[in-house]
């Protein structure tokens, strides 16, 4: 029998800003919240942690000439 799972919701965010022609940058958010839900497992009894370490963050720069 295969396990199932519930649906599992991730928040993500980017904000980009436009600075002259052609250049920009953006920050990101993956998981905003930092949801990581415990699930009861459909094959045991045991909890799972769902969704660890899916958090990250980073910055980008963007150049096209």
């Amino acid at each position: 029998m295969p396990e199932t799972w519930p649906p599992l919701w991730s928040v993500n965010l980017r904000v980009t800003k436009e600075v002259g022609n052609g250049l920009g940058f953006s920050f990101y958010v993956n998981n905003v919240f930092f949801k990581q839900p415990w699930h009861k497992s459909s094959i045991s009894t045991t909890l799972v942690e769902r969704n660890s370490n899916l958090f990250s963050y980073g910055f980008e720069i963007n150049a096209s000439f």
